[in-house]
């Protein structure tokens, strides 16, 4: 019905501005002499100079009066749909002049703008008086002359804020100007903040001054997380700041959504609409569900990173099928609500597979973690295709498991990583003759970062090399060892068989890695075999390791 009132009016300007236009040539023609029509055919234009010249004064009036404190940085050079709030304005006031426009351009109308041109302002630049007639409350105006004066008195306002009746509009203006001076960054501050947002839930005051109290809603939000952090300091719950402040939580919180979620007894993926809506909602409830929101979308974006990796399972590995990958996974974090280069607040702990080895490596972001996916799976594949070159002995190291089909790699897409690879190796040779773990752990210490600025992806070689310095080689060649030795009564093996599984044992890269400490725990078995094997009874030996007695209980 609006829409065809204003094409009405529209219709009924034009339509007036025809006829006198017409009129007007009409006396022009019926004048004798030349520069009498000249005059009037130019006379409507004088005098739009002289209403438009009256418009620019109309409108820094206005500008004046519902927009105090502003400078020309926000009335001139703030731009808002391609024009200025004084353009806005003026153009409004046109369009109300030519009976274009039949909203009023009142107190909705200015307000409207001052969010809009204002949303970056300090909230105390945002609080207009809409009737400045009103009468100014004296009790007000003493408890706040009070809390101002030099030796800050919280007594009188907190007095007033818990009995007084509810002031109007411009009163309650100067009441939040107030105390929007004195932020809840201490103890007495937030007390009074609170103190404010009670006496507001308690008058309804969302309800009756909505624009006013959204203002509000960040200083508000920051009392209410100062006090959660009181209550946190304290040993106390959030489901008992919940308890407590449930009621003043509703100004800044969806209080439904946080209702169920505080219901919640078993997954968080249950309420995870509610907790996007919470979380989002601001500073409160980021504080009170950030953790179980971030588990939800972890557990979400940690699926979406693995079905993105088996996803590039049994087709060719390119340049171009990584691009088409994590654009496919970034349109999945997306509908997530999240962004795959958002950078975690802590680093996040992710388990990869990498030649046969599960490795815990710390990622910063969401891509982060599926590069080091996808490239741990590809490497992987590329070094059992001899796409790549096993170094410093790395192959003795790997596990059992690795891909089980063939993967085509595209040469290119290895020159990095194998770059890097031969800078390690000749890095390793000047530093130590034969590779050994502490060999391998001073070239990474001196060397490491240089490699990894290199190549980020080097991250992986890295860790893997570490995994096995801190305990992850010792491990494999025990169990090795154990491994040729009998099980079992029912796994019978021979002395002499087993004295040739270690003797192979005994020659390979994966003896020297490990160094001398299991060497010489490695040198008692083998004496130990190799007695029995002669027919002879092994010596009893002076070296105390867990590892000695399980295998000499395998030996009887």
């Amino acid at each position: 019905m609006a829409g065809k009132g204003l094409a009405k009016a529209r219709a009924q300007a034009k339509a007036e501005a025809a006829a006198a236009a017409a009129q007007r040539r009409q006396k022009a023609n019926e004048s004798a002499a030349l520069i009498d029509k000249a005059d009037i055919m130019d006379a409507p234009a004088k005098r739009r100079k002289v209403e438009n010249a009256c418009l620019h004064q109309v409108v820094s009036k206005a500008l004046r009066d519902n927009f105090k404190g502003w400078g020309p940085d926000l009335t001139d050079l703030t731009i808002r749909d391609k024009k200025s709030l004084r353009q806005r304005i003026y153009d409004d006031k046109v369009a109300m002049r030519d009976g274009l426009r039949v909203e009023p351009m009142a107190k909705k109308y200015y307000a409207h703008l001052r969010s809009w041109y204002g949303s970056h302002l300090a909230p105390d630049r945002l609080l207009a008086v809409d009737n400045d007639s009103q009468p100014q409350d004296p009790k007000l105006t003493a408890c706040l002359t009070a809390l101002f004066q030099r030796k800050r008195s919280y007594t009188a306002i907190m007095q007033w804020l818990a009995s007084a009746d509810m002031v109007d509009q411009k009163n309650l203006v100067g009441l939040f100007r107030g105390c929007l001076k004195v932020g809840p960054t201490t103890p007495e501050n937030t007390k009074l903040a609170l103190g404010l947002l009670e006496h507001c839930v308690r008058h309804a005051v969302l309800a009756s001054h909505p624009a006013e109290t959204r203002v509000m809603s960040g200083h508000f939000d920051a009392a209410l997380v100062k006090e959660l952090m009181f209550f946190k300091r304290h040993n106390l719950t959030r489901s008992e700041f919940w308890v407590k402040h449930r009621t003043l939580c509703s100004v800044v919180l969806p209080i439904a959504a946080a209702d169920r979620i505080f219901a919640c007894s078993a997954s968080w993926s249950a309420v995870e609409e509610e907790l996007a809506e919470c979380v989002q909602a601001g500073a409160l409830g980021r504080a009170l569900f950030a953790s179980a929101f971030g588990e939800v979308s972890k557990y979400k974006a940690s699926d979406a990173i693995k079905a993105s990796v088996r996803a590039l399972r049994g087709q060719p590995i390119t340049k171009a099928t990584l691009e088409v990958s994590r654009k496919a996974l970034q349109l999945r974090v997306q509908e997530l609500g999240r962004d795959i280069g958002d950078a975690y607040t802590t680093p996040v702990m992710c388990s990869v597979a990498y030649c046969g080895v599960t490795l815990c490596i710390p990622v910063l972001s969401i891509f982060d973690e599926w590069t080091l996916q996808v490239w741990a799976s590809v490497k992987t594949a590329a070094l059992q295709a001899h796409g790549l070159e096993p170094i410093m002995s790395e192959e003795c190291l790997w596990g059992p498991s690795g891909p089980e089909e063939d993967v085509e790699i595209s040469p290119d897409l290895l020159e990095e990583c194998a770059v890097v690879r031969r800078v390690a190796v000749r890095c390793m040779e000047s530093h130590a003759v034969v590779t050994t773990s502490a060999a391998v752990e001073g070239m990474l210490d001196k060397q490491g970062a240089f490699l990894l600025g290199m190549d980020r992806r080097w991250k992986l070689e890295d860790a893997f090399f570490r995994h096995m310095i801190a305990g992850g080689a010792e491990a494999k060649m025990k169990a090795m060892v154990l491994s040729q030795l009998p099980s079992s009564s029912v796994d019978v093996k021979t002395a002499p068989v087993c004295l040739n599984g270690l003797t192979r044992l005994s020659k390979s890269a994966l003896m020297d890695w490990v160094g001398s400490g299991l060497q010489a725990i490695f040198q008692v078995v083998f004496d130990d075999v190799r007695a029995i094997a002669g027919g002879r009874r092994p010596k009893e030996s002076c070296l105390n390791d867990t590892f000695v007695a399980p295998a000499r209980h395998r030996m009887a």
